[in-house]
């Protein structure tokens, strides 16, 4: 789930949401600053997700520099972080370089994006972020401009033992 401040667009603030599961979840919104509660729900047997760039509409646009980016955390949260946020593989184990994501250590996958912007043309590679060894996300910041804002998020899972095959 992310949330952007597309207010300078069109006066609201955005939600785009996407599952790596084919189970049936909702995702909740609270906006805190006005009480407005948003609800996605994603079925069963699906694995896409979805964006709402009408989510909560801002009568007063924000715009970035007067944005906070103080953001509470909760106790412990940094020591719960850390699992999170290690490498997946150490060096050699796969054709790991800037622009791959290697997942799945039993059977490596090295994953790459490259991504097109249809309403502009603009192109560009995926900046790979790991976060452990089953799943990772990618930043597009040549079409973005911002390497820290996760785009698209891959998760590979050993699914040989059910049917033979490896998620992805």
């Amino acid at each position: 789930l992310k949330v952007l401040n597309g207010t300078a667009i069109n006066g609201s603030f955005w939600v785009f949401y996407g599952g790596l599961t084919d189970l049936e979840y909702t995702i909740t919104v609270l906006d805190l600053a006005t009480g407005r509660v948003k609800s996605y729900i994603k079925p069963a047997g699906s694995s896409c997700g979805g964006f709402d760039t009408a989510a909560f509409p801002n009568s007063a646009p924000v715009t970035l520099s007067s944005a906070s980016s103080d953001w509470a955390t909760p106790e412990g949260a940094d020591e719960n972080r850390s699992a999170f946020m290690t490498p997946a593989f150490a060096a050699g184990d796969c054709q790991s370089n800037s622009n791959a994501l290697c997942l799945n250590p039993s059977h490596p996958f090295e994953v790459t994006l490259s991504a097109r912007d249809p309403r502009t043309g603009n192109t560009g590679n995926g900046q790979p972020i790991p976060r452990n060894n089953l799943f990772g996300y990618f930043s597009i910041p040549a079409i973005t401009s911002d390497p820290g804002n996760p785009e698209v998020f891959v998760k590979v899972i050993d699914g040989v033992p059910l049917n033979g095959k490896h998620w992805v």
